[in-house]
């Protein structure tokens, strides 16, 4: 592995072309300048960099693929501020992030993988994730992501899957928007801290699970605050 503290690359075709096996579990590494041009950060390409402190990303980036920053555990801030063009964080890209404390999404995101933030145990904000075009929250999205409180939800979203903020034990209240049409399994399982959970939505598909877990004085308001599992 390269004994290096900062990686800056020449060009983008630098980048593309390099090996991902080249930084994989690099240890070494702390700071990483990603060069316009660059469309898509390859599966695993950074995977448990656990010193990978900082990244700058281009504002042509398009794609996360799975798993590229997993378990990247002194990675503390994330902006997508400049990427005007980015559209898709796939599976367990930021799964294990422990220090990541804040992340910016942009408008242009349409996919949001399962685990995307999974284990992300320090994060207390998520900007602008209502301001995306997603129709969909993966499984796991926000598994275990103990220190969000509050959480703002894009008006597009028809579905949200399994154990998707499962053990946001510190979430306060969430609002479903009205075109959600499923609510997945154990979706609010240890959210002990929820004190109200509303819904919007009108033909809502209810998990036989989906509500179990949550506490006995949590708030369920409209149509299905009968539908305590």
């Amino acid at each position: 592995l390269p004994v290096t503290e900062r990686a800056v690359f020449a060009s983008a075709a630098e980048f593309d072309e390099m090996s991902a096996e080249v930084f994989r579990k690099n240890r070494y590494l702390r700071e990483a300048v990603i060069p316009e041009g660059v469309r898509v950060i390859r599966r695993s390409f950074f995977y448990q960099c656990e010193n990978l402190t900082k990244v700058s990303l281009p504002s042509t980036l398009e794609t996360i693929e799975a798993y590229a920053f997993c378990g990247c555990g002194r990675l503390s801030e994330l902006s997508f501020s400049r990427c005007s063009r980015f559209k898709e964080i796939q599976d367990a890209a930021f799964e294990g992030c422990v220090s990541l404390t804040h992340v910016s999404l942009p408008d242009s995101l349409v996919v949001l993988g399962s685990a995307a933030f999974s284990g992300c145990r320090s994060l207390e904000r998520v900007e602008n994730l209502d301001g995306c075009h997603l129709t969909e929250l993966a499984g796991h999205v926000f598994l275990n992501c103990v220190s969000l409180k509050e959480l703002q939800l894009p008006q597009g979203l028809t579905r949200i899957g399994l154990s998707a903020f499962r053990g946001c034990s510190s979430l306060l209240r969430m609002t479903i928007p009205q075109r959600v049409a499923q609510l997945g399994g154990y979706a609010f399982y240890g959210c002990r801290s929820l004190q109200e959970l509303q819904f919007l939505c009108r033909d809502l598909e209810l998990d036989p699970w989906a509500l179990r877990g949550i506490p006995q004085s949590t708030r369920l308001l409209a149509e299905h605050a009968q539908a305590r599992q």
